[in-house]
């Protein structure tokens, strides 16, 4: 979530060949459309994605409708004495704000952008977005990389 440019604080979960990985609290099921539900607390991503061209969906905000595919490009081999982490490797546009009101919200966000017209059916409020330092194009990847590297 943190490449995404995302806070992090919304539900989410990772999906791959009908299995869910969340976040489990003492309220959650372990069954979810009958799939078994794993908490993703107990899992890490090389359990998930172990072999070369293994994706998994990441859904995020439920009430906005984000899903994102995430896919394993590259296996490096490593020494006990450097431990690995994952690697950016590219990227392209700018993550949507947060809370943008999911994809219709960004389209019209990226509209308003490249137009100034604004969608009559969306929040003003959202609009302040763009105003501030919005730029669907740009995408930060060495910012995220340093990020990356330092969580």
């Amino acid at each position: 979530i943190y490449v995404m440019g995302w806070e992090g604080y919304h539900l989410h979960q990772f999906r791959k060949n009908g299995v869910y990985y969340k976040e489990v609290t003492g309220e959650d099921t372990f069954w979810l459309g009958g799939e078994r539900l794993n908490d993703e607390a107990e899992y890490t991503l090389a359990q998930v994605l172990a072999q070369k061209g293994d994706k998994m969906v990441l859904e995020y905000d439920f009430g906005d409708g984000w899903e994102h595919q995430v896919s394993l490009s590259k296996i490096e081999s490593y020494t006990d004495e450097e431990p690995p982490f994952p690697h950016l490797i590219s990227g392209k546009n700018a993550c949507p704000p947060e809370d943008c009101g999911g994809p219709w919200g960004y389209a019209a966000l990226c509209q308003y952008y490249y137009t100034r017209k604004k969608d009559p059916n969306f929040p003003k409020e959202h609009y302040t977005l763009v105003d501030k330092h919005f730029n669907p194009e740009y995408f930060p990847l060495e910012e995220l990389r340093e990020g990356l590297e330092e969580n």
